[in-house]
């Protein structure tokens, strides 16, 4: 009967893990968190919402899991109405890091994942370190 219960009690766990992961996925996203930003470029009195954003720079402004921005996206602004993103890294400590120089990517305005970014820089500029590093006094 010891053994018996045991098995109950170890189901009833599996169970209650196993719906916990289930439910854990629901109202979390995987996309970063973002902050649109418009900056009128003329008059905007009267203008619907799609006349504003056509009007309009759009900045994307992403977080990290920390609230800290790690990527800028402006919207359209570089030539061929590409977007212009730069990247922003952090240490283990949380200081800011490297510093990525601005490239042209896409032009949506969506976030672009840290691997591609870096390969565009490094192709862009040709160069191997297309960043600023601060260093720091431990």
């Amino acid at each position: 009967m010891f053994i018996l219960g045991k098995v109950k009690y170890i189901r009833f766990i599996i169970g209650v893990l196993f719906i916990m992961r289930v439910l854990s996925g629901y109202g979390q996203t995987r996309e970063p968190s973002y902050v649109q930003t418009l900056t009128p470029q003329s008059a905007t009195d009267g203008a619907s919402e799609s006349e504003l954003v056509a009007k309009s720079l759009v900045t994307y402004q992403y977080y990290d899991g920390f609230s800290r921005p790690v990527q800028t996206v402006r919207k359209g602004v570089s030539a061929g109405n590409k977007d212009l993103v730069s990247y922003q890294e952090y240490d283990g400590a949380g200081r800011q890091g490297r510093s990525w120089l601005p490239v042209p990517y896409g032009g949506n305005g969506s976030f672009v994942p840290e691997s591609q970014l870096k390969t565009e820089a490094v192709g862009f500029y040709k160069d191997s370190y297309p960043y600023s590093e601060p260093v720091y006094e431990d």
